[in-house]
């Protein structure tokens, strides 16, 4: 895989940006920019029944649009993160979401991603978003987070 130059990192993540925001936005996913890093967020209500790892039928449309844009854009790092909510034990929590990444990481690797561009962590409730005290709260923090970088040159 090419590395994506420091002077050419920002145009190419952006383009990037553009085609994800065109493909995945209609069909709910949120993507945000930091930085050069690009971060696509699919609530977990809509790829997982609930205290489940099967990807459901509604979110295979937002993944394969993933993938085709993430194929054309292979000069980056795919980094997957499980997100939920503080109900449960730790433990579980860890495990659901580890179990949830790696299910939509090992769905892009079926639809043509390279492997070695992919990588997978749960963080359980450890980094939310919204409040636990909430409804609304709750639900943003059950999503899977998928981290765009650029490959960088290493000299």
């Amino acid at each position: 895989v090419d590395a994506v130059g420091s002077s050419e990192a920002d145009s190419y993540m952006g383009q990037q940006e553009a085609a994800l925001q065109a493909e995945l936005a209609p069909r709910g996913a949120k993507i945000t920019r930091a930085g050069e890093r690009i971060i696509i967020m699919i609530p977990s209500s809509s790829a997982f029944n609930a205290n489940g790892d099967d990807i459901t039928k509604s979110a295979q449309p937002v993944l394969d649009a993933a993938a085709g844009v993430l194929k054309k854009f292979n000069r980056t790092t795919i980094d997957v993160y499980g997100h939920t909510d503080s109900g449960g034990s730790e433990k579980k929590n860890l495990d659901l979401t580890q179990r949830r990444a790696l299910a939509v990481a090992i769905y892009l690797a079926k639809h043509g991603i390279d492997e070695k561009r992919l990588s997978v962590t749960g963080f359980g409730a450890s980094r939310p978003v919204g409040s636990d005290n909430t409804a609304e709260g709750r639900m943003a923090n059950r999503r899977i987070e998928i981290q765009l970088s650029p490959i960088s040159a290493k000299g």
